[in-house]
């Protein structure tokens, strides 16, 4: 969004935070997450994840490209609209089919612990190689914060909508 949002000329700079959070990003996934879910889940989990993995190499790929070109470069916006393009193909792939699918076929508590596995390695990894989180716009942090919350409240089955269902499941069968 910041890129849609500002000049090319600030395009370099939002780019280097955008190669950070990316190069985390594939890295939590890559070592603690798909690992698990490709152990632990059904083949039409694995396959997601084989495809995650394809696409993380794609945006990698252009990750490279784009860190060796100048910003002068006319490759150079080109080239990051296509990186964004691909990024939120990725994550929508992730939000609509893999997080529901890892929903179902793991464990709340394995999901719990992978959960702080990877922010664990997030932050250690971020550390290491000099990364550091990216400030949101003021009112930001809320939404994420929100979001996040109700995000884990599903994935746990401890959102208000899920125990609701929860209870009224319950409700249905007791009648039975």
């Amino acid at each position: 969004s910041q890129v849609e949002d500002t000049t090319p000329s600030r395009h370099p700079a939002i780019f280097k935070k955008i190669k950070g959070e990316l190069d985390t990003h594939a890295h939590i996934e890559e070592k603690i997450f798909y690992p698990a879910l490709k152990k632990s889940g059904k083949k039409d989990l694995v396959d997601l994840v084989l495809e995650g993995i394809e696409e993380h190499l794609q945006i990698k790929m252009f990750l490279k490209g784009l860190s060796s070109l100048s910003d002068k470069a006319e490759r150079f916006e080109p080239k990051l609209k296509v990186l964004i393009e691909d990024t939120r193909h990725h994550v929508k792939e992730e939000e609509r089919e893999m997080f529901s699918k890892t929903k179902s076929q793991l464990s709340s508590s394995m999901l719990e612990k992978l959960g702080e596995r990877m922010e664990a390695e997030k932050l250690k990894y971020q550390n290491a190689n000099g990364i550091y989180p990216v400030k949101p716009k003021p009112g930001t942090v809320e939404k994420i914060v929100d979001s996040a919350k109700v995000l884990i409240g599903e994935v746990l089955g401890t959102s208000p909508d899920a125990k609701g269902e929860k209870k009224a499941r319950r409700r249905t069968t007791a009648k039975k």
